[in-house]
């Protein structure tokens, strides 16, 4: 039986190379490399940045598959193996000197006054206005009002996406395999009319978060969810929770996290 490897490749100089040395070191141990998603595959192995990987688990509609990441990009949070070391890391891989991580991300279920929707983020949604002028909302959670906010919107992030937009407003870094969300405000309004957070707030894989704007604002309301823009006609309310299944991703060392913030973030 042939066994396949996904490959997921940005399309650029860095890339296609790296590309070039994956397929040889696979094909010539038996492996059969595919560009097209395959469901049995024993990998997902992901050529780029976080964009690029972002892009695989969005394609292969978050995918049980064990991801492998190697970065050609900046910072690559998602990314352990180099360009320098590709084959001492597949090496390692095949001798199953690895683990896997399980990385959380959220549902989003989007109710209007016509249907309710569903969406997925690894990252983070962010809420904000379609016109740049102030949004207010009302946030709940576990059903219980919690606070009426108003600035630019905010942001509901994993722990994956804690480094992300999440860390540019202010935010906590989580590490990315603990159990549980975050919600940051982006430039909230202080005033006596309306509630601001006075930091993020980091809430257990178990609650629900339901954020919803007065009426006048409803029409003004975007959900981007890892960069992609979702438009919608009169939300009554949005919901995020941790969704009931994780994808996973291999790592080759446990204390890479930790390596990889060091050098790229402080």
């Amino acid at each position: 039986m042939t066994k396949h490897i996904n490959l997921f490749v940005k399309p650029e100089g860095a890339s296609v190379a790296a590309e070039e040395r994956v397929e040889q070191f696979f094909t010539r141990r038996g492996y059969a490399i595919s560009h097209m998603y395959q469901k049995d595959a024993l990998y997902n192995v992901v050529i780029g940045g976080d964009g690029t990987f972002l892009r695989a688990v969005h394609t292969t509609e978050f995918s049980d598959i064990p991801f492998i990441g190697i970065n050609t990009g900046t910072l690559g949070f998602f990314q352990e193996i180099s360009r320098d070391d590709i084959e001492e890391h597949l090496t390692l891989l095949l001798e199953g000197k690895v683990t896997l991580d399980s990385l959380a991300f959220l549902d989003a279920s989007i109710t209007t006054n016509a249907w309710t929707y569903t969406l997925h983020a690894l990252n983070e949604f962010v809420i904000q206005s379609n016109d740049h002028r102030i949004l207010h909302l009302n946030v709940s959670i576990d059903d219980v009002p919690f606070i009426n906010t108003s600035g630019d919107g905010l942001i509901v992030s994993t722990p994956a996406g804690s480094t992300a937009y999440n860390l540019s407003a202010g935010g906590a870094m989580l590490h990315q395999t603990l159990e549980g969300y975050q919600i940051t405000a982006v430039n909230p309004i202080r005033s006596k009319s309306y509630d601001a957070l006075p930091s993020s707030m980091v809430l257990p894989a178990t609650s629900t978060t339901a954020i919803a704007a007065p009426e006048s604002d409803r029409e003004r309301m975007v959900l981007i969810g890892d960069g992609i823009v979702h438009r919608f006609c009169d939300i009554d309310e949005v919901r995020f929770q941790i969704a009931p299944r994780a994808i996973r991703r291999v790592v080759f060392k446990p204390n890479w996290y930790w390596r990889n913030l060091r050098e790229k973030l402080i």
